[in-house]
C-alpha cells in the first residue's frame, strides 16, 4: 500500500500505533536497540530527547554551510579532473559520510570502511524486503565492526577532551555530559557497551 496525498501522510504519521515501523528485527542484531525501530516506547521518547539536546537547532546554519562546502569541493574536484560528476558516490553517499565525521564526530577508521558500513546497514534495514540472509549478515558484521572501532575511539576521544581539546561535535558533547537517571547522576560513558550501540546506530543512520 502506498500513501501519497499530504493529508493521508500526515494522518499516518500521527498514528504510530497503527502505522508503525518494522525496522527493529534488522537493527537490533547490528547496532542494538534503537529509537527508529520503536515508536511509542520509552526508548524512543528518551533517546529523542537526548538527540534534540545534542543535535541543536542552532547548529543548522553551520551544518548547511558545511554541507555546501563539502559538496562544492567534491563537485569542483570532479569537474577539474574528470569533466563529469558521479552524483551517487561522490555527493549523495560521500557528503553524508564526511558530515558524520565532522559534525557527529564519528570519522571511522577509513573512508572505505565508512562506505561499506553505510551500505551494509542501510540496505538490510530499509531495503531487504526479501529477507536475504546474506544481506542481513553483512549488516550484523558491519555493526560488530563499528562497535569494535568504538572500543578504540572512546578512550582516545575521552583523553582528548581531558587534555582540553576544543571539540564540539555530537560525540564529544555526549562524552562531556551527565544524565539524571532518577536516582543519581551518571556519566554516559559509564555504560560503554550501551553507548557504543547508540553511536553505531547514529553512524548507520547517516548515509
Amino acid at each position: 500500500m502506498f500513501i501519497t496525498r499530504f493529508p493521508d501522510v500526515q494522518e499516518a504519521l500521527s498514528r504510530p500505533d497503527i502505522f508503525n515501523v518494522t525496522y527493529a528485527p534488522m537493527m537490533d542484531p547490528s547496532v542494538g536497540p534503537f529509537m527508529l525501530g520503536r515508536d511509542c516506547t520509552e526508548i524512543n521518547q528518551r533517546d529523542k530527547g537526548i538527540m534534540r539536546a545534542f543535535m541543536r537547532m542552532e547548529d543548522l546554519p553551520a551544518i548547511r554551510q558545511k554541507v555546501h562546502s563539502l559538496a562544492n569541493a567534491s563537485v569542483e574536484k570532479q569537474i577539474y579532473t574528470q569533466n563529469q560528476i558521479d552524483v551517487v558516490s561522490t555527493l549523495s553517499r560521500l557528503v553524508p559520510i564526511q558530515l558524520t565525521r565532522e559534525y557527529f564526530g564519528f570519522p571511522g577508521p577509513d573512508l572505505a570502511s565508512m562506505f561499506r558500513w553505510s551500505r551494509a546497514t542501510q540496505y538490510d534495514m530499509f531495503h531487504n524486503l526479501d529477507k536475504d540472509p546474506k544481506v542481513h549478515q553483512d549488516n550484523i558484521d558491519a555493526g560488530q565492526e563499528m562497535r569494535a572501532y568504538l572500543t578504540q575511539l572512546l578512550p582516545q576521544r575521552r583523553e582528548q577532551l581531558k587534555n582540553g581539546a576544543p571539540l564540539e561535535d555530537v560525540f564529544s558533547r555526549l562524552l562531556n555530559s551527565h544524565f539524571d537517571n532518577g536516582t543519581c547522576r551518571i556519566t554516559i560513558t559509564h555504560d560503554a557497551d550501551d553507548y557504543k550501540q547508540r553511536i553505531a546506530s547514529s553512524a548507520a543512520s547517516a548515509r
